[in-house]
């Protein structure tokens, strides 16, 4: 719930051409702190990596 409003006042105040490609590196934001969390847990591999890289470079291809 909190996030929806977080997007919906950035769409308020600034163009969906700039809040959509931002909102789109929710993946690195993710990746970070599962990083963080869960160290000893999960597994991160070369492909997740890869993986990752792909998305946010998609995302950013995407919106320009």
């Amino acid at each position: 719930m909190g996030i929806r409003l977080l997007l919906y006042t950035a769409l308020k105040y600034s163009p969906a051409s700039v809040v959509t490609p931002i909102r789109g590196t929710q993946v690195l934001f993710v990746f970070f702190l599962s990083f963080l969390v869960n160290r000893r847990i999960e597994v991160f591999t070369w492909k997740i990596f890869i993986g990752i890289v792909v998305t946010v470079l998609g995302t950013f291809l995407l919106f320009q």
